[in-house]
């Protein structure tokens, strides 16, 4: 996962937005009448870790992996809707306690090499994805499935084949799937089959050559690799996958893509990716933060922007009896803070400010103004409790990144207007994160970043539930704990009286969001947006924005613009160059 931009490399998370079911077919998208196929896209990327789905972590590998591969169901990139992939149908159906997701899967899905994609391949590829000898960092999305504990060798004498296969994946019929998760705790788990790193892979061809698969992985997608990847190539290339047939919904063009190729030009920096953008290298690359506001001036058509799944902080240490424990002293510092002067003064456009507790892809429980008295929009001093009058606390924060100090001195502004002195304290990375290890003595700012996952449950339970590894302000309320870890679930236990599960979960969230809101566990500050230069004269849409609901290029929506033939007079770039 990408480090977290202020420093506390917490946890990442790795699912997308909140849970949909299909309940109808879900028609395909309309495109645009201009998009045509043919031509190639150029992309500029940091050098990616790994493009084998089940170790793409980073944000380079997985845009490479998702614009590749197909998983058993996509995520509609404008609506964030899950749709059909490999799977064209699927139900998920409460069973004594757990819950078993039935899949059918389409006949007409292969492999680059024209083998049929079925039950038993997709069974092999997520085993894959958890085996303890062949799983990358992405393994633990699979967790929840029954046999994940076999599989990754933490139980003794397994069943037999447990080690191999997971035996919560089960085969229904040669295109039907049975999944079963004993121990459901997220709202919204059906949605990590639309990740890229559940993209079904040909596990047959990585058992018979391991080296080679690691640099040429073999998925069912509108792409291939062109030629085996080693790290640090300048050059990564994608080429149709003529056995493709598209899927039925979440793309225009049946996810096919317009483009014949797509190639990725990998750099070690931004700096070095955002140079090779100015040298007419690529058409589509993140622009540096200090140049943010003078491209988007300079070049508007080309300047776009979207979400980004991280959010900013100031976390409150909590401990029976501190200055923080009263949630009316918490309420009174978020009141208190100007985040509309946060996002401008510290991050230059480039950050919203914070109406909710989650990023705008993550939601809508938790988001959309879930709290309008305790994050105004206006900051209100008026009711300062006579607790903080006189106090004096630590502002820790990771001094690697300018914006943190800025941010600091707007909530020494801001706080101050309570009589309280504040204490700006920069911390190198390894004594900040040593620090959030063992426990802050003031508050702190931090970043949470839920990268593409997007259930409200599963990222708030992380970050605020007792005992868990991201809430670093040690933030214990046991009611809130209940209704994440008892409460807010999709499928299990017994609805209430005249209620069905769908209306009781709906309530469910409703008490958590209001409870979060009472007892705000962090202030959130600010929430991150996504910044790319997409050279507007060269590349169209098939949808109203370049980038998806996750803030990246959609680049099986992009399609290329005929220009004029001009022989070429120079090589093109290297890292090197």
């Amino acid at each position: 996962m990408r480090k977290m931009l202020l420093g506390a490399a917490l946890l990442a998370l790795t699912v997308t937005s909140c849970v949909s079911l299909p309940t109808e077919e879900v028609g395909t998208p309309s495109g645009s009448d201009d998009a045509q196929s043919g031509g190639v896209i150029k992309v500029g990327i940091l050098q990616p870790r790994s493009l084998d789905p089940a170790d793409a972590s980073d944000p380079a590998s997985q845009l490479v992996v998702r614009t590749m591969c197909d998983s058993l169901l996509l995520t509609d990139a404008v609506t964030g809707e899950l749709v059909p992939g490999i799977s064209d149908e699927w139900t998920p159906n409460a069973n004594y306690g757990g819950t078993r997701i039935l899949l059918s899967l389409r006949e007409d899905v292969y492999f680059p090499d024209g083998t049929q994609v079925d039950a038993r391949t997709v069974v092999d590829s997520l085993s894959r994805l958890a085996r303890e000898e062949t799983a990358g960092s992405m393994a633990t999305l699979l967790r929840d499935v029954q046999g994940y504990d076999h599989i990754r060798g933490e139980t003794e004498d397994p069943p037999d084949r447990s080690t191999e296969y997971l035996t919560g994946v089960r085969v229904s019929d040669p295109f039907g799937l049975e999944i079963v998760l004993p121990r459901l705790e997220d709202a919204g788990w059906v949605r990590r089959l639309a990740n890229a790193a559940t993209a079904i892979v040909d596990d047959e061809a990585a058992r018979a050559d391991p080296l080679r698969f690691a640099r040429q992985p073999v998925c069912a997608g509108p792409y291939q690799l062109a030629a085996p990847w080693n790290p640090g190539d300048p050059i990564i290339r994608l080429v149709r996958n003529e056995h493709y047939n598209g899927s039925p919904a979440g793309y225009t063009a049946d996810g096919a893509g317009y483009a014949d190729e797509i190639h990725f030009y990998t750099f070690a920096t931004p700096e070095e990716a955002h140079q090779a953008y100015v040298d007419g290298w690529v058409d589509i690359v993140q622009p540096l933060p200090a140049e943010r506001a003078a491209i988007s001036e300079a070049e508007p058509d080309n300047y776009v922007t979207g979400n980004d799944p991280l959010m900013v902080y100031v976390g409150l240490p909590w401990q029976p009896g501190n200055l923080f424990e009263d949630p009316e002293v918490r309420l009174a510092l978020s009141r208190g803070l100007d985040r509309q002067a946060i996002a401008d003064t510290a991050y230059a456009g480039g950050a919203v400010p914070a109406t909710g507790f989650l990023p705008p892809l993550v939601g809508p429980a938790y988001h959309e103004d879930a709290c309008p008295d305790q994050l105004p929009a206006v900051p209100d001093t008026d009711s300062a409790p006579a607790a903080l009058d006189g106090q004096t606390v630590p502002l820790y924060f990771y001094d690697g990144y300018p914006a943190n100090a800025l941010v600091a001195d707007q909530v020494v502004a801001a706080w101050a207007a309570y009589g309280l002195t504040v204490e700006p304290t920069p911390l190198p990375e390894e004594d900040f994160l040593a620090m959030a290890e063992g426990g802050f003595d003031g508050p702190f700012l931090t970043g949470w970043d839920g990268d593409r996952m997007g259930t409200p449950e599963e990222y708030l339970q992380s970050l605020v539930v007792t005992g868990e590894a991201a809430n670093v302000a040690r933030f214990s309320d046991p009611v809130l704990d209940r209704y994440f870890i008892n409460d807010v679930t999709p499928f299990g236990g017994q609805a209430g009286p005249g209620l069905d599960v769908e209306e009781e979960q709906l309530i469910a969230l409703e008490r958590a969001e209001q409870r979060v809101c009472e007892l705000m566990p962090v202030i959130p500050v600010v929430s991150m947006r996504s910044h790319w230069l997409v050279r507007a004269e060269a590349l169209g849409s098939a949808r109203e924005s370049v980038l998806d609901r996750f803030g990246e290029p959609a680049l099986r929506e992009v399609w290329v613009e005929p220009q004029p033939t001009e022989e070429a007079t120079t090589d093109a770039p290297t890292t090197e160059s």
